[in-house]
């Protein structure tokens, strides 16, 4: 589906009209006309097919997911290559989808908050400053810093630029 819709899109195909039309004139050719289709050669079938994937896949592609840095590349790399290798369109995109949210969660859990101990002034207090989602995941590396603060020291929690604190965070005890 995706190859005959860039095909029609290529065409100069414009509406939704076109691509039935287009899907409606390749219905009427596999039941009319069957028998020559057979005929048709599969490498050159093959050699089109390379054609239309080469251009849903330009290099000029692969060049601005490079410059778009290794979070946006990899999941891209990783997705075109499960597809070309198994011809599996749907686990591809299923693998760079896995790949992303690994990605986000990894991000997520390794930048729960903002402290600097070099910062820290003896009498002064300690400011640390969640990020916008604090989840579960967060909780242990909190803890982590928390029991790493001097006793008595006076700490101060911005929780300002959070819009989702975990109420497993929220419960978090020195």
């Amino acid at each position: 589906m995706i190859v005959r819709s860039s095909a029609d899109i290529q065409s100069g195909g414009q509406t939704k009209f076109s691509a039935i039309l287009h899907g409606t004139w390749l219905m009427l050719a596999v039941f009319a006309i069957a028998g020559l289709l057979r005929m048709v050669p599969l490498a050159s079938l093959a050699a089109i097919l390379l054609l239309v994937g080469y251009k849903l896949a330009k290099p000029s592609l692969f060049t601005a997911m490079w410059r778009s840095g290794l979070p946006q590349f990899i999941p891209f790399v990783v997705t075109v290559g499960f597809m070309a290798i198994t011809n599996d369109l749907l686990r591809g995109v299923a693998l760079g989808l896995a790949l992303a949210f690994i990605h986000i969660l990894w991000k997520n859990f390794k930048v729960p908050f903002h402290y600097d101990p070099h910062r820290y002034k003896p009498g002064m207090p300690i400011y640390i400053e969640l990020s916008e989602d604090v989840t579960f995941l967060n909780k242990a590396g909190i803890k982590r810093t928390l029991s790493e603060i001097p006793d008595g020291a006076r700490v101060v929690i911005d929780g300002g630029r959070s819009y989702d604190l975990d109420p497993d965070v929220r419960e978090i005890r020195r």
